[in-house]
C-alpha cells in the first residue's frame, strides 16, 4: 500500500488541510499544494488589504486627534496666560488692600490717641467752667443786687429790661452801657 492514502499534508497556516487519495500522483499533488497555498496567499492578501485600510483609517485618526491635541494645548496655553496675567493683577491689589489697610489702621490709631486727648481736655475744660461758673456765682447775685438797686433809684423798673441785655457793671459806667446802638440810652435818654 501507498503511504499516500489518506495522508494530511498540514501547510504553514494550520487551518488548511488537504487530502489525498492514492490514485492521486506526485504532480497532481503537488497541483493541489500549489492551489492550496494560492488560496493561502490569497487570504494573506486580503487580510494585509484589510489591516492596511484599517491602518489607513487609524491614521487618518490619528491626524484628526493630533488636531485636536494642538488647539487643546493652544486654549491651555492661553489660559494659562490669561491666569497667571490675572494672578499677578490680584497679587497687585491684594498688596494694594494691605498697603490701604495698615494705612487706616494707622490713621485709626491715630484717631483714637487724638479722640482720648481731646475728651481728656473736654474733660478739663468742663471742670474749668463748672469750677469758674461756682466763683463767679456769688460775684454775680451781688453784682445783680446792685444793678437793681441802681436801676430802682433811677424809677426803672426791672421787668422792663430782658435778662440778656440788663448792664453788667455798676454806677456811670453801668448807665454808659446801657446805651442802644442807635444812641439813645436803654433809660430813656439820648448820650
Amino acid at each position: 500500500m501507498n503511504d499516500s492514502f489518506c495522508r494530511v499534508v498540514k501547510i504553514n497556516n494550520p487551518e488548511l488541510k488537504i487530502i489525498t487519495d492514492y490514485d492521486i500522483g506526485e504532480d497532481q499533488q503537488m497541483q493541489a499544494e500549489i492551489e492550496v497555498l494560492k488560496n493561502a496567499l490569497a487570504d494573506k492578501h486580503s487580510q494585509l488589504l484589510a489591516m492596511e485600510n484599517a491602518c489607513l483609517q487609524e491614521s487618518d485618526r490619528q491626524v484628526e486627534l493630533e488636531d485636536s491635541i494642538i488647539a487643546w494645548q493652544d486654549k491651555y496655553e492661553r489660559l494659562y496666560e490669561s491666569h497667571k496675567r490675572v494672578q499677578k493683577v490680584n497679587q497687585n491689589l491684594e498688596d494694594k488692600l494691605l498697603k490701604l489697610v495698615d494705612r487706616n489702621s494707622g490713621e485709626r490709631a491715630q484717631l483714637t490717641s487724638d479722640v482720648a486727648t481731646l475728651s481728656v481736655r473736654l474733660a478739663q475744660a468742663n471742670y474749668n467752667i463748672q469750677n469758674l461758673k461756682r466763683e463767679i456765682a456769688p460775684k454775680r447775685s451781688l453784682d445783680l443786687a446792685l444793678e437793681s438797686e441802681e436801676f430802682e433809684k433811677v424809677g426803672i423798673e426791672e421787668t422792663s429790661f430782658p435778662e440778656s441785655s440788663r448792664p453788667i457793671g455798676r454806677g456811670k459806667k453801668a448807665k454808659e452801657s446801657a446805651t442802644c446802638r442807635n444812641g439813645t440810652s436803654k433809660i430813656g435818654k439820648s448820650v
